[in-house]
């Protein structure tokens, strides 16, 4: 994760390489707010990037609550991969590593493997909905069949004991 960081702050809000580790997440933060309002805007966010749809794609993804500003808050939970707390040093290892490669992803890529997840279920759904309904298709027929097969039985039984009278 701390590798990422310089890449996304180089990238997107055009800091050199080199500054972007020693810079806090509130030192960015404050950087980039020009009208010091305590949020950043999309305006704000993108005006100094190198690649403006990389920036815009990260300001929508740090929007997590969807108001079109980023909060200290969210920039922070941003910076650090999703989460309040910095990620731990490269030689560093975290206590639980079952999760190191969730934790890494950021919120945008967690939203869609839910959305993904989601929609496998639905599919997954719809296709036991067709399938059940073509098994009570095919059991009605069955029943049909045999229900025709049964009178026509009654009536051919009906037909011989009328011929013997």
């Amino acid at each position: 994760m701390k590798n990422r960081i310089p890449l996304i702050l180089g990238l997107v809000l055009a800091l050199p390489l080199q500054a972007a580790p020693k810079l806090t997440p509130e030192q960015v933060f404050s950087k980039n707010d020009k009208d010091k309002d305590g949020f950043l805007s999309l305006e704000e966010f993108t005006s100094s990037a190198r690649i403006p749809a990389e920036a815009t794609t990260a300001f929508t993804s740090m929007d997590t609550n969807g108001d079109g500003k980023i909060s200290l808050e969210e920039f922070i939970k941003g910076y650090h991969g999703g989460s309040d707390q910095p990620t731990a040093e490269p030689d560093q290892k975290p206590d639980d590593t079952r999760n190191r490669d969730y934790d890494r992803r950021t919120a945008a890529d967690r939203r869609a493997i839910a959305e993904r997840n989601a929609a496998e279920r639905r599919a997954a759904a719809e296709r036991k909905a067709i399938a059940d309904k073509k098994a009570a298709a095919e059991k009605k027929a069955a029943a049909e069949k045999k229900a025709k097969a049964d009178k026509k039985a009654k009536n051919d039984k009906d037909a011989k004991g009328d011929k013997k009278n």
